[in-house]
């Protein structure tokens, strides 16, 4: 890091704090909070899934029920990627905030390292929400632990590979982002129309093979290497790449916290 972005950066650390009007109590109350309507909140889904998981491996015998437990964790697992190129594409995947964006990306500094923690944390949320649902898509279906393990894995380094394909193709519009993402969409709706019609194959769940394990360390390696040159090319996104994604990030949250969908559609 420079000296020049250190001193920014300084400047910016103590105009927040002179200005700051929370105490710290407050944060921690706040924080206290947060943990625990996560920890509850999480170990009620956990447990629902638990349950589900039973009365699926116990009521689970019709031909259609079958067929559903056989192919909805892949089409789940797939559409976490979708959703997460999706958003990747809506907010950049590499954005800043408002106040970033006036304070440092106006000066003539190196943007890379002030974009690489937002591209990491970009990255982190994508393989956590991904792994999570395919978690959940694979517990239900009655995965045993190595093939849920080795499932939510493969979701996670195929969100990270998304993200980094949607990093990449940031500066030139996202459109080879967009292609993706409808083909990827195409082949969900043709996995569910065939499940539709009854035409889907009906299969034990997958066992943990050498075959996989071999692809999920390639598809690892693969996900690295994709982080590693897009860190790398960080400092080719322009200031009119990052700069949408944070100023609508603060307007979706508002909507969302406060239901309102066609705000948040609008």
């Amino acid at each position: 890091m420079s000296r020049e972005l250190r001193q920014i950066r300084g400047e910016i650390r103590h105009w927040r704090r002179g200005r700051a009007d929370t105490r710290l109590l407050d944060v921690l109350g706040d924080a206290y909070v947060a943990l625990f309507a996560t920890a509850m909140f999480g170990s009620a889904l956990v447990n629902v899934v638990i349950n589900v998981r039973r009365a699926t491996g116990e009521a689970c015998v019709a031909t259609g029920c079958l067929e559903a437990r056989t192919l909805l964790p892949w089409v789940t697992g797939l559409g976490g990627v979708v959703v997460v190129m999706a958003m990747a594409r809506l907010f950049g995947p590499v954005f800043v905030s408002p106040a970033v964006d006036s304070w440092l990306l106006t000066a003539p500094l190196d943007r890379a390292p002030v974009l690489r923690p937002r591209l990491i944390g970009t990255v982190v949320t994508a393989a956590i929400g991904a792994g999570a649902l395919a978690a959940g898509a694979a517990s239900v279906a009655t995965f045993d632990r190595g093939p849920l393990l080795a499932f939510t894995a493969s979701a996670a380094v195929l969100a990270v590979v998304a993200t980094c394909l949607a990093a990449l193709a940031q500066p030139v519009g996202g459109v080879p982002t967009r292609v993706l993402t409808w083909l990827l969409t195409l082949g969900i709706w043709v996995a569910l129309l065939v499940l539709a019609l009854g035409e889907a194959p009906v299969a034990d769940p997958p066992s943990l093979t050498a075959a996989w394990r071999a692809s999920l360390i390639a598809g690892a390696v693969v996900a690295v290497l994709l982080l590693a040159l897009t860190i790398r090319r960080l400092d080719r996104l322009r200031r009119r790449d990052v700069s949408p994604g944070g100023t609508l990030a603060p307007g979706i949250s508002g909507a969302l916290a406060t239901l309102d969908l066609a705000l948040a559609y609008d």
